[in-house]
């Protein structure tokens, strides 16, 4: 039902459904999220690498917030396009507003934030890594679209390796897919790709010695 509900609003096409469907992304089905992608892929525009903009910091709930993410050098390593960086940086962006403890910044934090940093009550990491592999395969009935992702965690000190995250997530595309939906497709899979290499990061980030 849920699937068929996702489907349907992909085929109406109205960009009003786009956070009923992201409210799907993650579905523990996976036939509802493989629908869920093909309908954000219809209505949901892809993301260009001059419109990806940071969460404003004053709708962040530091109080809440026990690690600090400043996203650096994300990048489509698989074929260096733009957008496709672009794509990456706004699933980034879109997978840790959803996390309620870890917050990514691009400016400096707000001055309640930085109180709870000089106490050891935050802490902070930049974010590396991006799109390594977004591959096409064409198959009798349709097309299948594989993205790749690797995400790694470094000291903002000495820029150590601290941890390793990464996550893969495949999508169907119709074969007469002409280029602009091919980009909204490819959106939509490297948003999965990179909620899934995201899912654990609170954990991932507990486990970095102090």
């Amino acid at each position: 039902m849920r699937a068929a509900c996702a489907a349907t609003l992909g085929e109406l096409g109205d960009p009003a459904s786009v956070h009923v469907l992201r409210a799907r992304a993650s579905d523990p089905d996976a036939d509802v999220r493989e629908a869920v992608g093909r309908a954000l892929a219809r209505v949901a525009p892809a993301p260009s690498s001059d419109e990806v903009t940071a969460p404003d910091p004053a709708s962040i709930d530091f109080s809440a917030v026990r690690y600090i993410l400043r996203p650096e050098n994300l990048a489509d390593r698989a074929g260096h396009d733009a957008d496709r960086a672009a794509m990456v940086r706004s699933a980034v962006f879109g997978a840790l507003g959803a996390q309620r403890s870890v917050a990514a910044l691009v400016d400096a934090p707000p001055r309640a934030a930085q109180q709870r940093l000089r106490r050891g009550m935050i802490r902070q990491f930049n974010l590396e890594g991006g799109l390594q592999r977004l591959q096409r395969a064409q198959l009798p009935d349709g097309d299948t679209l594989r993205a790749e992702v690797s995400l790694v965690i470094v000291s903002e000190r000495n820029h150590a390796i601290l941890g390793m995250m990464s996550g893969s997530a495949v999508i169907r595309v119709p074969a007469s897919a002409d280029a602009a939906a091919l980009r909204r497709y490819e959106s939509s899979v490297i948003q999965a790709a990179v909620r899934g290499a995201l899912r654990d990061v609170e954990t991932a980030l507990a486990m970095i010695p102090r």
